[in-house]
């Protein structure tokens, strides 16, 4: 065995122990050991399988792709949604056509509610009791054979509910 600092024998190499010669005889004698290479080769994708079993890997990666085209869109159009919603977005300046068509509505109908109101100050009132309101002759009357689903509380030529 060579201690530090000894010298090197001749040829170059150290000294071999009978240990060291007992561990190479061990390590050059053939052991028989299990066949690996089928299920290696198989988990590297080197193995040939069946028709079936191939279409439905296919068909599971067409799924994952799919689902995955699916999940960027839905993603992509919530953020385009946010960004829409955001404070950051331009507003209309002027009314917007649906603004201006409900405020045009919004108008009319109070126009139309104070020429309904004002119509309505024109008239006479109206007793309030039913036996107090005044019965038109039954010779003037145009619809004698509907008599009693007419209202006659209103006044004048229309009637308005």
């Amino acid at each position: 065995m060579i201690r530090p600092g000894d010298a090197y024998p001749p040829d170059g190499r150290p000294e071999r122990g009978p240990l060291a010669d007992s561990f190479l005889r061990e390590l050059a004698r053939p052991v028989p050991a299990p066949d690996m290479t089928r299920s290696i080769m198989g988990r590297l994708g080197y193995m040939r399988v069946s028709p079936a079993v191939a279409r439905r890997h296919r068909r599971q990666a067409w799924a994952r792709r799919g689902l995955l085209v699916v999940a960027l869109a839905a993603t992509t159009l919530m953020g385009l949604e946010t960004r829409r919603q955001g404070p950051d977005v331009r507003r209309p300046e002027g009314p917007t056509v649906p603004g201006a068509f409900g405020s045009d509505l919004q108008e009319h109908q109070e126009r139309f509610s104070r020429t309904i109101q004002m119509i309505r100050g024109l008239a006479p009132a109206v007793p309030a009791t039913p036996e107090a309101a005044p019965e038109p002759p039954a010779e003037d009357d145009p619809f004698p054979a509907i008599e009693e689903s007419i209202d006659r509380s209103a006044v004048g030529p229309m009637r308005w509910v």
